[in-house]
Order: C-alpha cells, then sequence, then structure tokens
C-alpha cells in the first residue's frame, strides 16, 4: 500500500496540468475508441469506431470533455451513460467493473474489480493493471471524474423492462394539458348551436330530404304486401303492374332524395371548414399577446383540427341518425294500424331511448374532450421534437424520449 500511496503522491504534481489541459489530444481519442470497444462487448452493441472517430474529430478532445462527449456519443446510439464527479469517499459505492474513469496523467482508464478499499485500474496508454486507492484518483478539486455505463436503452415497445427497472433516466413526466376543460353539457352545445346558427337554411333542407328518404324507404315493405298477395292467389291483374310501378318510382325518388341530402350536407362541411379558417385568421392577429401569456401559440391552433372531427360527427347526425330516427318514427306509426300492443311496444322503445343514451354516455362527454386533450398534448411534444431535433440527437436521452411519448 505504500507503493500506492508514494504513485498517488507523485502523480498530485500532474493534477495541475490535467485541469489546465486545453489542447486537442489525438492520443486520447484513440484512448476512448479503445474503451468504447469494451462498452460495446459489454453491452453486446455494434459500435463503429471510425464512426466515434469521426464523431470526436469534430469536437474538442480535452480530459475535461472527453468522458462528456462519450456520454453523448453513447446516447445517440441507445446507451445509458452518466459522467460523474465524484467524491473520492463515493467512489468505491458508485463505481462498477467496466465503467470508465480519468486518470490523473489525463488518460482513460476502465475499472476491472472494486474491492473494500481498492480498485483495479487498467489504463489504455500503458495496458497496466494497478491497484490504487479513490484518493490516487482525485484531481486538484478532489473529485473522481467517472463514465458510469448502465446499459441500453429500453425499446419504446419493451413494457415489461420499461415497468420493472428503477433506473432514473427512464422515468420521465408525462405530458398532461394544463387547461381545465370541464364544460358542462349545456355549455357545449350552447357552442355548437352557434357555430350553427348561420347554417340554419341547410339544416331545414337536409331535415326535409331525409324525411323524404325516410317515406320513400318505406315503398317496398308496403308494396310488398299486395305483391305477395296477388302472386300467392296465381292472377295476373293490373294491381301487379301499379304496385311494381309505385316500387320503382318510390325507389327513384328515394336514390334522387338522398343525392340530393349528401350534396347538402357536403356543401354544409365545406362551409363550416371555410368559415372557422376565416374565424381563426380574423381573430389571431388580433388577440392580445397577454391572452398567450404562458402558452404556445402553435399548440393551440392545432385544435382548429377539432373541426374536422365536427364534420364527421355532423355528417354521421344528419345523414344517419335523422334518417333512422324518421323511419322508426314512421315505421311506429305503421306498426299501430295493425295492433294497439304494437303502439305499447313502441312507446316503451321510445321512452327507453333517452335512458339509455344517459346512462351510457353521461360520461362520453367529458371522456371526449379528456382524449382531444392528451390527443393535442401529443401533438405538441412531437412538434416540439421536430423543431429541436438537433438537440434531440446530440443530447437527448432515448429513453426520455419514449417514455414521455
Amino acid at each position: 500500500m505504500s507503493q500506492h500511496g508514494d504513485g498517488a503522491l507523485g502523480d498530485r504534481s500532474r493534477k495541475t496540468d490535467r485541469a489546465t489541459s486545453t489542447s486537442p489530444d489525438p492520443s486520447l481519442e484513440e484512448q476512448a475508441v479503445e474503451a468504447f470497444g469494451i462498452v460495446q462487448r459489454r453491452v453486446d452493441r455494434d459500435v463503429s469506431p471510425e464512426r466515434l472517430r469521426g464523431f470526436l474529430q469534430m469536437k474538442t478532445v480535452t480530459p475535461d470533455t472527453i468522458l462528456g462527449l462519450l456520454a453523448d456519443y453513447g446516447r445517440a446510439r441507445g446507451l445509458v451513460m452518466k459522467p460523474q464527479a465524484l467524491a473520492p469517499s463515493d467512489v468505491l459505492k458508485e463505481a462498477a467493473p467496466g465503467d470508465l474513469v480519468l486518470l490523473l496523467d489525463s488518460d482513460l482508464g476502465v475499472i476491472e474489480n472494486v474491492r473494500t478499499s481498492v480498485l483495479s485500474v487498467r489504463s489504455f496508454r500503458r495496458g497496466e493493471v494497478e491497484r490504487m486507492g479513490p484518493d490516487a484518483l482525485a484531481d486538484s478539486e478532489e473529485t473522481v471524474s467517472l463514465l458510469h455505463i448502465e446499459g441500453e436503452t429500453p425499446h419504446f415497445l419493451d413494457s415489461e423492462q420499461q415497468s420493472s427497472s428503477g433506473s432514473d433516466v427512464r422515468s420521465a413526466e408525462y405530458i398532461h394539458d394544463p387547461h381545465d376543460h370541464r364544460e358542462n353539457i349545456e355549455e357545449t352545445f350552447a357552442s355548437l348551436l352557434s357555430l350553427l346558427s348561420d347554417e340554419g337554411q341547410d339544416l331545414v333542407t337536409v331535415a326535409v330530404y331525409a324525411a323524404m328518404v325516410a317515406i320513400f324507404s318505406l315503398t317496398v315493405p308496403l308494396a310488398s304486401q299486395g305483391i305477395i298477395d296477388s302472386v300467392s292467389l296465381g292472377t295476373f291483374t293490373n294491381q301487379i303492374v301499379v304496385l311494381c310501378a309505385a316500387i320503382t318510382l318510390g325507389l327513384l325518388l328515394y336514390g334522387g332524395f338522398d343525392i340530393l341530402k349528401y350534396y347538402t350536407v357536403d356543401m354544409l362541411q365545406r362551409r363550416l371548414f371555410a368559415s372557422t379558417s376565416m374565424e381563426m385568421a380574423y381573430r389571431l392577429p388580433l388577440m392580445k399577446r397577454s391572452e398567450l401569456e404562458g402558452e404556445y401559440g402553435p399548440a393551440l391552433v392545432n385544435r382548429f383540427f377539432d373541426v374536422v372531427s365536427m364534420q364527421k360527427s355532423l355528417t354521421k347526425i344528419l345523414l344517419d341518425g335523422m334518417v333512422y330516427a324518421l323511419i322508426a318514427l314512421v315505421s311506429l306509426i305503421l306498426l299501430t294500424v295493425y295492433s294497439s300492443l304494437f303502439l305499447i311496444v313502441g312507446l316503451m322503445a321510445v321512452l327507453f331511448t333517452p335512458v339509455l343514451i344517459w346512462g351510457l354516455g353521461r360520461r362520453g362527454l367529458r371522456t371526449s374532450i379528456e382524449q382531444s386533450s392528451f390527443k393535442y398534448a401529443t401533438a405538441h411534444w412531437l412538434e416540439a421534437l421536430a423543431r429541436c431535433q438537433q438537440s434531440f440527437k446530440l443530447n437527448g436521452s432515448p429513453s426520455y424520449v419514449h417514455a414521455r411519448t
């Protein structure tokens, strides 16, 4: 141990040289390449020495920057590497075999073994393994520069590994929407009606077309009974001709009104999109800066695409919902002609419909708003990744990106 102590005292005379060294050191680059070869074998990851050399040639490689550069290069290739400046008393607790350490002579070394009070360190320049205490590695600031290698970054599909690991680098604060979206149903539908107030004439037109479609859709079931009765008697009468002509005419009118209905709804969708776009283009330049305090404008503008969801929902309501409702109403009226019992069944179905909608969909609005908030928060995060792509590529941890996404 005395020899190691003398060596440590002799090495301390070179601490100032290491602290003040700022010129690039080509030999240090080759040591870094060799060190990454050990890292490659440890984590079973293919790391090209030529790419590492090219990366280091574009940087200023000094003893003070080498560990940070290696950590950046490793993170960009899916490795979890942490440069640390430890007190000598913490080295034995934190260091592990395979970690890289900066020696006092500005060389890189790898820790091969950790014992109770000493470390076995191999120097890449000398190729020798020395046993030394943590104090022998401390620089003029009484710190030991260490690059701790935790392993590979987990794949974003490997949920079991992510959930079982306790690594700090994997933990991330999940994105959330800071706005309060607890609007009640009355306010939401009031906003919708206000938006559609200028389209009242077209809505009435669609309702008329839907009513005609519902009426003519009953042509086949109403006329088919008469045709079946005539055919069953084995007679060919003028009644069959009239009924067939009525069915043909009814189906033609059904198709014509259905086409007009689709055309009107399509025009309604176009005007809804155009009016919303023009309204936002008018309002955005006039907004006060105080209204956007603490907000990111482009992320808020993404909510414009809610109009696309509104177009789809409006189409379903106007094209399908209105037609089905009218068909159900007319069908119930016709059923009452056959028997009063059908009237009771129809009234029960009508009364049960609001209960069904309220029971199953009472939290539907809030859930939809929450889903929309998370979608836009995710879109905002992906935009940030695209905007700061170079920064995330060089300095960001892939595990953090995957966890936050």
